[in-house]
């Protein structure tokens, strides 16, 4: 707590004393350099571990898309990236695969084509319901705004 001098009963003179003045030349020993350099070493240190596990967090991603692009893809699609590394998103698997997909797809949707398992196409003349629902269908996705 700080003494004001020249209070009524002092003398008409007011001054503030402080218990302990900083000198504003205050001299920088060896120590204080030592620890400034501790901190900059440390603080360096810090940013590029950081750094260097971005960079491994990220040639591992790539090497995982570059090994099996569908697991890559799956696994993020779904939400869980970790699956990248267990042997569980090769179940998904079966479900995913874009032959069957669109075999599946072109089979259900496209009328007067049957595509086989081994990729043979056949062409059989559309039933008038299979026409009517394909017209509905398209219909629905051109009404849609």
């Amino acid at each position: 707590m700080s003494r004001i001098l020249g209070a009524p009963t002092v003398g008409p003179q007011q001054q503030v004393i402080e218990p302990e003045a900083k000198d504003p030349f205050e001299v920088i020993t060896d120590e204080d350099l030592y620890k400034a350099d501790e901190i900059l070493t440390k603080e360096i240190l810090w940013y590029a571990g950081y750094t260097l596990l971005s960079v491994v967090v990220f040639l591992v991603l790539v090497a995982c898309l570059a090994l099996d692009p569908r697991a890559f893809i799956i696994a993020f699609g779904t939400g869980s990236p970790c699956c990248l590394l267990c042997p569980c998103i090769k179940s998904l698997y079966k479900y995913t695969d874009p032959a069957k997909l669109i075999q599946a797809s072109a089979n259900k949707y496209v009328p007067g084509i049957l595509i086989e398992d081994d990729g043979t196409i056949k062409q059989y003349d559309p039933s008038p319901d299979e026409m009517e629902a394909l017209f509905e269908l398209v219909n629905e996705f051109m009404t849609i705004s």
